[in-house]
């Protein structure tokens, strides 16, 4: 039996439990009665509400707090909801409209009846006749939001809806939202990609520059598991599938009774993106030779170019982690200032033994052997910094947090729950700081640090909150007692930097 779902799988919530916008309440200038809670989403709250003028229903998506209150998330926000308003296709649930209610930003969505690809899957495997329509709605959503620049980034099967009479994608270009800005960035400050382990593609998982050809690839394990029943990658865990994309052949897909379909499938699935169809355009060229059946599929990929450089993929058993945000440091990036950097940030992180992960604009990122490596770094920071300061014409401030935990390093990117964790600790702490995770300070040798309870950080993916700890400054002066000068004894890397 069809049911309304406005959102891929949510966490039911009832309509007593507290939420942003209240049932009964009129918003967004009172255009739109607020009925009741949904339930809750990977990017915030979903309402069913009505259309006061148009007595129709529609879904209502809440952006979390913590991507609320991004800076220019304003204009970002404003800037694509205007470009998701613009798709109007019939594979593609609509945006009708957005702004501000409640203190949080809305999004008002087409409500559609009908059940999740996911759901329907439970039953088995698709006959090809039949998932070949599927596919063809799909394709016709994707070529409609690619030709518009708009790269969905989650596609799955949850994100795909069987309405009465067609198949049709929900929350495209949602994840740009949470993004930092510029092109072709897919990770949030602290590496974190985003998009869902199973579908991501080998460039979204090493944090290379996506287009249209990841929304391809993500349509081939859609297209897979719809045909198969299964995940062409056997996982089980979300750092094994991130490391099975990058590196592993799937295993290939047999139809006997659709073979220039399976071919089409395991196109979709190439490592390189210029092996793949080019977008949604190419996709419906290439089902389209599915009824030919002699038709070749070679026209619908990209002319060869030479394959980038593939990087380095590596597991951090258990490292500890390191992250440096710089405060308005991107709007204000002077030679003094990208000195001070090399110098009393990256400079510091060399002589304590840690390794630099990625330079991102406003943020360092590093990895240790031990959390006492990486808590001792962060302190030498902050006393560096400030006594650069105490001479230099610019202020350079910055806030260290550090976690412990297992993750998977791949060329500048960091995946897994710890990096999420990490993000989320470096938005929370103030500059000046030193804050660190439970996990860190039960594993590290003290050595006198001092530190007093600092709060939690939540996470929607986790049940438990993170403790977390704050490094206690000794007084006047440099913040931690001078350990810059600490480490230059130690290391002679550090020669005059830290002078």
């Amino acid at each position: 039996m069809s049911h309304a779902t406005p959102h891929p799988p949510l966490e039911p919530t009832s309509a007593s439990q507290s939420g942003l916008l209240r049932p009964g309440s009129l918003v967004l200038q009172d255009r739109f009665k607020v009925l009741e809670v949904l339930g809750k989403g990977g990017m915030g709250e979903v309402y069913l509400a009505e259309q006061v003028s148009l007595g129709r229903k529609v879904a209502l998506k809440t952006l979390r707090d913590d991507l609320a209150t991004q800076p220019g998330m304003t204009d970002r926000f404003k800037r694509e909801a205007l470009l998701l308003s613009s798709v109007d296709h019939p594979s593609v649930v609509r945006v009708i409209d957005f702004g501000e209610a409640a203190g949080t930003y809305v999004l008002v969505m087409e409500f559609v009846e009908g059940d999740h690809l996911a759901a329907a899957l439970r039953e088995g495997p698709f006959e090809p006749a039949r998932a070949l329509r599927v596919l063809r709605d799909i394709a016709e959503g994707l070529a409609e939001i690619h030709a518009k620049g708009i790269v969905h980034r989650d596609l799955k099967l949850e994100n795909v809806l069987l309405a009465k009479d067609r198949a049709r994608l929900l929350d495209f270009g949602i994840a740009r939202l949470a993004e930092a800005e510029g092109p072709g960035q897919a990770m949030t400050q602290a590496g974190m990609v985003l998009g869902t382990p199973e579908y991501l593609s080998p460039e979204q998982a090493t944090g290379e520059r996506i287009d249209a050809r990841t929304d391809v690839y993500a349509f081939g394990i859609l297209a897979y598991r719809l045909l198969a029943g299964h995940h062409p990658f056997p996982g089980p865990t979300a750092r094994d599938f991130l490391l099975q994309h990058v590196s592993s052949e799937p295993a290939p897909l047999k139809l006997d009774a659709a073979p220039v379909l399976a071919s089409v499938v395991m196109k979709c699935l190439a490592k390189k993106p210029y092996e793949r169809p080019e977008d949604g355009k190419g996709l419906l060229e290439a089902l389209q030779a599915v009824d030919g059946a002699a038709a070749p599929i070679a026209h619908t990929v990209a002319t060869p170019r030479r394959a980038p450089a593939q990087r380095a993929m590596l597991v951090g058993k258990n490292v500890s982690l390191l992250a440096v945000t710089l405060r308005d440091f991107a709007s204000r990036s002077t030679p003094e200032l990208l000195s001070a950097r090399e110098q009393k940030v990256l400079g510091v992180i060399r002589a304590a033994g840690g390794r630099v992960i990625s330079v991102l604009q406003d943020q360092v990122l590093a990895t240790f052997e031990l959390p006492s490596q990486a808590v001792g770094c962060g302190m030498a920071i902050q006393d560096a910094l400030w006594r650069w300061s105490q001479s230099a014409t610019t202020k350079l401030e910055a806030a260290s947090t550090v976690h412990q935990g297992e993750v998977v390093i791949s060329g500048e990117s960091l995946l897994g729950e710890p990096a999420q964790v990490l993000t989320e600790l470096a938005r929370l702490t103030a500059t000046g700081d030193v804050r660190l995770t439970r996990a860190a300070w039960l594993s590290m040798a003290k050595n006198g640090v001092q530190v007093e309870e600092q709060g939690e950080v939540t996470l929607a993916s986790r049940a438990e909150a993170v403790k977390v700890y704050r490094c206690r400054p000794t007084g006047p002066g440099a913040p931690f007692g001078g350990r810059d000068l600490n480490l230059e004894n130690q290391a002679s890397l550090l020669g005059r930097l830290l002078k």
